[in-house]
């Protein structure tokens, strides 16, 4: 029995699209063709029509992108990505994504957003907002306790990170360096992982997709997502 553990923005939620409406409705730079061609979040911020509006607003720019990343809108405007609910609904999953906002009354609106989001596209399961990857870390831990984890997440290297600084701050804690064996870490959304990789002991494998088959699903399931 495994402990499956699933992160939500960018793992199981897309949320390109919603962050297109949101930065086109705050600068209204692009033609429509322009944000069709965009595929990632990171093309937003591509061309020179971004780098001259950044060079002229530097402070809307914090303004905004803190606004962006605790709008209730593009929270719930997210659309799954393809075949995770089906995937996923064959385990039983606990979700673990970071909310936070200096206002205590908007991060309780994103934590209930983000629930119904889940339950309205089928993703069923416990869901907790940690504060930080490292707090992602061990929370997963807590509550796998002593159960093999495998977690899927789509900012592995912030996790990898993450997990680098716990054992700096703790050398010598068993549950911290006992994850080495007790933990998959699913890097969700590459093909292969980089030659130069150091996983701090972690096992590490790659999932391009939802689609895709891996050895690690093909220990958890018979069979792959229809």
């Amino acid at each position: 029995m495994w402990y499956v553990a699933s992160d939500v923005d960018g793992t199981i939620a897309d949320r390109v699209e919603a962050y297109k409406v949101f930065w086109q409705g705050k600068l209204g730079l692009w033609t429509p063709e322009e944000l069709e061609g965009m595929r990632t979040y990171a093309d937003l911020f591509r061309g020179e029509k971004f780098r001259t509006w950044k060079k002229a607003n530097p402070d809307l720019l914090i303004q905004f992108y803190e606004e962006s990343q605790q709008s209730l809108q593009v929270l719930e405007d997210c659309i799954p990505i393809p075949y995770a609910q089906g995937m996923l609904s064959q385990f039983q999953v606990t979700y673990y994504t970071i909310r936070k906002s200096r206002q205590e009354a908007l991060s309780q609106q994103m934590e209930a957003v983000t629930r119904a989001w889940l339950n309205r596209h089928g993703f069923v399961g416990e869901v907790y907002f940690p504060f930080s990857f490292q707090q992602k870390i061990l929370l997963i831990r807590k509550h796998a306790r002593n159960l093999p984890i495998v977690f899927f997440d789509d900012r592995w290297k912030d996790v990898l990170t993450a997990y680098e600084r716990l054992l700096i701050r703790y050398p010598d804690n068993k549950a911290v360096l006992g994850l080495q064996q007790q933990m998959t870490l699913v890097a969700f959304g590459i093909d292969v992982l980089p030659d130069d990789l150091s996983t701090h002991g972690l096992r590490v494998i790659p999932l391009p997709n939802w689609q895709a088959r891996c050895e690690l699903l093909s220990d958890l399931l018979p069979i792959g997502p229809s």
